[in-house]
């Protein structure tokens, strides 16, 4: 539970980049591609279950980032 709770709460993040501070929309495509393969390496790593346990969260939180930032495009 605690893995969605950091994935969401960077998710929402990233919204508020986006809208508030005027954030460039051209640079979340690549954070959220950066997310999607740090949750990949966090997910194949054998030696840290700290990473494995939220490599998950941390993969979904780029996948539906990117999702939802494409479409601003």
């Amino acid at each position: 539970m605690g893995a969605f709770i950091i994935g969401l709460l960077v998710f929402i993040l990233m919204i508020i980049a986006l809208w508030r501070f005027k954030f460039k929309a051209r640079y979340l495509p690549l954070i959220s591609i950066a997310f999607m393969v740090l949750g990949i390496i966090f997910l194949c790593q054998p030696l840290v279950p700290f990473l494995y346990h939220y490599g998950l969260a941390v993969l979904m939180v780029g996948v539906f980032s990117y999702t939802l930032v494409s479409h601003f495009e």
